[in-house]
């Protein structure tokens, strides 16, 4: 029985030898299919002769809500439509035409396919693949094909769609965390290959740990180098289908012969080993550990680490009441309201500190000779350095987190391939982390985040431990993380330097109580700052106090801690 036939593109057989590093791939790791670069590409006029059924497999692009559909065409002299997609934007049909009435789709038959895209009743795009399909005249054992469409090579694409490709793909069994491992090569060929998966768990916001390899033929396997996207370096948050981009010509000097190479994904749901997520700065590597960082004096988490601190989800009450001494002098601005974040998310263990900021940014904004240290915080510093005076100015009118990309956060974020979200936390997600006893609880009103009571005086004695402030020696800010931590590990969270937040200043965001972000806008353009500082009195330490700085404002004292967001 006849099954296919397929022309080789010679574009991808400039195959030469390469040394490399043969690694042991771990049992349970997931391999693709052949990579089908060009090898099963049906050429532009050729014929695809085609058992009574097909899978036919598409992928597209756009935004997500958008009611745009893929309509599938076969046509010989009037046009069948084999499929309609629905609105999602990739996914899988299987066509089994001996259902069909053969005065429709007459057997023996050549077919010419072609897609439509369309919003309702507009058609936006419609492209003739100019690659056909043969229809057997007589029934033969099922064979599952999978194919894609291929664009002709030279035709303008809408709608971002990424080329098509006809090709034969196995279907992977489902695995406990990474299943459907497929690939596909950017058309017109230019060595860059994109790698879909599914990953499974059951975890709130899990975090996984990512490997990925190479086969080539009979040769051993590789770890696959020069990725882009996310999972590049080894971590990916949260379940469902995932990319990463290989560029196979810049690790192996050549394209590869497509009918012998293969990928392998490992990955674990590591969520429970992740309480902290380590970035170093010195050769941009990510980690993940249960270990919390040292605190000792000079030690590398506050130089040239940067270490994150999961904080889960969870409802508190946010604001104060009349357990607080300060309650009634700061009322209007700290409404007692009960306020629940949908998401899990990692908060800085330290505030960021000068030796962190100058390695990413490549200056020191600190003017104060008293304020100078490696260690200390890094304050002088603007919302608009952090996040930009352009896009990282439109909090929250988006809430996707863009930034300006000359920004602080902008070229951090650059530093590890734009792979990761680091921003400032909203000024729920402070108080929450601040309050968090790490057990699915939270301190309340009129305690410090260790529970000890607030005294109502200056200096304050249970604040002593906590907090360089007012009342606490001298009136400069400290090396961080040289105080008792709250329950999950934050240090300074109270005093020290002031910390900005993301969002606008309201006095009252009572009605805020869902993953709030602040108002759209207000009175005024003042950004929120938290946690006090090392010259103000304990009033202003306290978790529930809120006040705000104009985001041009570069103040002493005035610094941050960032967060990272999943």
């Amino acid at each position: 029985m006849r099954i296919f036939k397929f022309i080789i593109s010679a574009a991808a057989l400039f195959c030469a030898a390469v040394s490399l590093n043969a690694v042991e791939v771990p049992a349970g790791a997931v391999w693709s299919s052949d990579f089908d670069l060009d090898n099963y590409n049906v050429a532009p006029g050729k014929t695809l002769e085609l058992s009574p059924a097909a899978a036919l497999s598409y992928s597209t692009k756009w935004a997500d809500g958008e009611n745009r559909q893929v309509t599938i065409l076969a046509t010989a002299q009037d046009p069948y439509t084999v499929m309609t997609s629905g609105t999602e934007a990739e996914g899988s049909y299987v066509w089994d035409y001996e259902s069909v009435d053969p005065t429709v789709l007459p057997r023996g038959d050549t077919y010419t396919l072609s897609y439509a895209i369309t919003s309702g009743e507009t058609i936006l795009d419609t492209v003739d693949a100019d690659s056909k399909i043969k229809l057997l005249p007589e029934p033969a054992m099922l064979f599952l094909i999978p194919l894609m469409l291929l664009l002709c090579v030279g035709r303008k694409m809408k709608l971002c769609l990424p080329a098509l490709l006809i090709a034969l793909v196995s279907f992977e069994a489902a695995a406990d965390v990474v299943s459907g491992v497929t690939c596909r090569q950017r058309w017109p060929w230019n060595g860059k290959v994109d790698i879909d998966y599914t990953l499974n768990s059951s975890s709130d916001g899990p975090v996984f740990s990512v490997q990925f390899f190479g086969k080539v033929g009979d040769g051993a396997a590789f770890n696959l180098s020069d990725l882009e996207g996310e999972g590049q370096y080894g971590i990916v948050f949260g379940s469902g289908q995932k990319r990463i981009t290989w560029d196979s010509t810049k690790q192996l000097g050549h394209t590869v012969d497509s009918n012998a190479a293969k990928v392998a994904i490992f990955a674990q749901d590591v969520t429970g080993d992740a309480t902290y997520i380590v970035f170093d700065l010195t050769n941009n590597s990510v980690g993940f550990t249960t270990t919390a960082p040292s605190v000792a004096e000079g030690a590398i988490s506050k130089l040239t680490q940067i270490w994150f601190r999961r904080v889960e989800a969870g409802t508190f009450v946010m604001g104060s009441n009349s357990s607080d001494p300060y309650h009634e002098e700061y009322a209007a601005s700290e409404v007692e309201h009960t306020v629940t974040i949908t998401k899990p998310f990692y908060m800085g263990v330290f505030e960021f500190t000068q030796k962190q900021f100058e390695t990413i940014a490549g200056y020191n904004p600190v003017q104060m000779w008293a304020y100078i240290g490696d260690t200390k915080p890094v304050e002088n510093v603007s919302y608009d350095d952090l996040r930009g005076e352009n896009v990282g100015a439109t909090w929250p009118q988006y809430t996707d987190h863009r930034v300006d990309t000359n920004s602080f956060f902008g070229v951090f974020r650059a530093r590890f391939g734009n792979s990761f979200i680091f921003d400032l936390p909203t000024d729920a997600q402070w108080e929450m982390a601040c309050r968090d006893k790490g057990d699915g609880t939270y301190w309340g009103s009129g305690v410090w985040n260790d529970g000890s009571a607030i005294l109502g005086t200056n200096p304050d004695a249970n604040l002593d431990n906590l907090a360089n402030y007012d009342g606490d020696s001298t009136v400069v800010p400290h090396e961080v993380g040289t105080k008792t931590p709250n329950f999950i590990g934050l240090y300074d969270m109270h005093g020290n330097v002031d910390e900005m937040c993301l969002d606008i200043w309201a006095q009252d965001i009572s009605s805020y109580t869902v993953d709030p972000v602040g108002p759209a806008s207000a009175w005024n353009l003042f950004r929120v700052i938290r946690s006090g500082d090392c010259t103000t009195d304990p009033d202003a330490c306290r978790a529930a106090y809120r006040s705000f700085i104009t985001p041009s404002n570069r103040l002493t004292q005035d610094g941050f801690r960032a967060v990272l967001i999943p």
